[in-house]
């Protein structure tokens, strides 16, 4: 089913999530079939609510049945957690953002041939048309058809990979700075050196149950990509504290959308705004889902703690001080948006004001993110997963 951006409230994503509950048990038998648009009922497309926190990880993994039999419980839970992995992988290692996002900057105007022949749905691989219009139409694709999408894009097209993680990026509801870029990345055999994913004709046609077969459209023996950027790891800054003398206006973004459940508490927050998302990398259907969402939690927030909203929403560093002045606070108070472009958007808009802001890291990122210091199995392990 497509997710609409009038679908982008805490109560629909409660309500989806109820709703997935009771077939999460055969979550690991049918998760990798790709059956279409309609027939995506074996995983939970939980993820656009996940990704702009209006379901919380720690929420949905404490409303698992209590299974310990079930490989669909632990397989949906572990899935769970590869979010929070890559995003604090990425969180320790920002220059592969910044790098990603310079590429974007210099090469991302030139429209070959091959990108025009995407785009238009011609490249003559029926599968991979297909996927590009499930994906420009519907804000979603299936998790296997994305490392599919990936792997032709990359290895038997010949494009870049930056280019094809920007035009999920651009259009997929759930898109996220570190599992999107750094899936791209994995599937290019740069995440994991040398380790890179091959999409097959029979693999298709077996988790497609014979809707599509590409056989011999596909580069089945080409080799992982390589580079020589080295990243190495950076400590995690300490999270911030609030000071509970000060008034603050509180300042939301499309990252988190639950500020009534959260670390700042009873925080004395005296104005609730937003920052707007991103009108450059998103498409229409994105943007207008990022602005649903935020609007929903700007509105919740402001019942929380009972105050007014504050000139709706912000998108300069003059619309910031103006916001900040009429609320009267003392300093602006956020949810700690992780590596990606709402990071990116606060930075810019604080480096050209005086205002003083903090940051609340959630409990959640605070106790994982500093263990996606090596890879996944990892993190996992330490996890008892």
């Amino acid at each position: 089913m497509e997710i609409m951006a009038g679908q982008a409230t805490r109560t629909e994503a409660l309500a989806r999530l109820r709703a997935f509950l009771p077939r999460v048990v055969d979550y690991s038998e049918s998760r990798n079939f790709d059956l279409g648009p309609d027939g995506h009922k074996a995983v939970s497309q939980l993820s656009p609510y996940v990704r702009h926190r209006l379901l919380l990880e720690p929420e949905i993994v404490a409303s698992l049945p209590e299974n310990a039999k079930s490989s669909g419980v632990l397989k949906f839970k572990q899935e769970v957690y590869w979010r929070t992995y890559w995003k604090g992988w990425l969180e320790q290692r920002p220059a592969v953002w910044r790098d990603y996002v310079n590429w974007l900057d210099v090469e991302s105007g030139v429209q070959s041939e091959s990108m025009q022949a995407i785009l238009d749905y011609r490249t003559g691989i029926e599968c991979f048309d297909y996927w590009t219009r499930e994906l420009i139409e519907t804000g979603y694709l299936h998790n296997h058809a994305r490392m599919w999408y990936a792997s032709i894009w990359i290895f038997t097209l010949k494009l870049s990979w930056q280019s094809g993680a920007d035009l999920f990026m651009r259009h997929l509801l759930d898109g996220d700075a570190a599992s999107n870029t750094l899936s791209w990345r994995w599937v290019a055999g740069l995440q994991t050196r040398g380790k890179h994913y091959l999409a097959r004709a029979d693999n298709i046609e077996r988790f497609t149950q014979g809707r599509f077969n590409p056989v011999g459209q596909l580069d089945e023996t080409a080799e992982p990509l390589s580079e020589t950027s080295e990243y190495p790891r950076h400590p995690l800054a300490a999270p911030e504290t609030l000071d509970s003398s000060k008034k603050y206006l509180l300042l939301l973004s499309e990252d988190d959308c639950l500020a009534e459940y959260s670390e700042i508490g009873a925080a004395p927050v005296v104005g609730v705004t937003a920052l707007t998302p991103d009108t450059v990398r998103f498409s229409e259907k994105v943007q207008n889902f990022k602005k649903a969402s935020v609007s929903d939690a700007m509105n919740r927030a402001c019942k929380h703690y009972k105050c007014e909203m504050k000139n709706s929403w912000v998108d300069s560093a003059e619309s910031l001080a103006q916001c900040f002045t009429t609320s009267g606070a003392d300093a602006v108070l956020s949810l700690k948006a992780p590596v990606g472009s709402t990071r990116d958007q606060f930075q810019a808009l604080f480096s050209k004001t005086q205002i003083p802001g903090v940051e609340v890291t959630r409990a959640w990122d605070r106790e994982h993110w500093p263990k996606a210091s090596a890879g996944y199995f990892k993190f996992k392990k330490s996890l008892g997963l």
